[in-house]
């Protein structure tokens, strides 16, 4: 279960990242990883954004690997972010390879440090769609397995006659 933080911090992100023609997903699980931001931009640039909590989780993060496939040759996210409190900022010597962005107790995000393109390949379009089927899916399955409020208790109804 994803933490009150996380979810505070991602509906931060997706304020800043909702673009025209861009996609904000959260918890998604893309090229054999577990992302807390997937977000695909309107070049068609893929990003896998990860928010910690606290320097051991920070540094937790980092011995997965996915860390040694993006610093090679593997496949990776055009851009990699960290977003860590702002306390945690200070603490940590930031990776070159990776931007980073920093949250406020209120939940304003600060950028500290551009990613650097890790990977040139922008998605093709059969990825591309992949992503987004993925993406629509997941969306999807979170609405359909809400109860319905009762303003659509109408057609709540409808759907379990048929």
């Amino acid at each position: 279960m994803k933490s009150i933080i996380e979810h505070k911090v991602q509906n931060s992100l997706f304020k800043l990242l909702d673009r025209y023609n861009s996609i904000v997903v959260p918890n998604v699980y893309i090229y054999g990883n577990e992302i807390d931001i997937a977000y695909i931009d309107s070049r068609r640039y893929f990003y896998d954004i990860e928010i910690k909590s606290s320097l051991q989780d920070y540094k937790n993060e980092l011995k997965k690997k996915k860390h040694l496939q993006y610093a090679g040759n593997g496949s990776k996210p055009n851009h990699f972010y960290f977003v860590l409190p702002i306390e945690v900022i200070s603490k940590i010597e930031r990776i070159k390879r990776y931007g980073y962005m920093a949250y406020t107790p209120s939940y304003k995000i600060i950028q500290i440090q551009d990613s650097p393109l890790l990977n040139a390949a922008k998605i093709n379009n059969k990825d591309f769609w992949k992503l987004k089927n993925k993406f629509y899916n997941k969306y999807w399955n979170i609405r359909t397995n809400e109860k319905p409020n009762k303003n659509y208790e109408g057609e709540h109804q409808l759907n379990n006659q048929r």
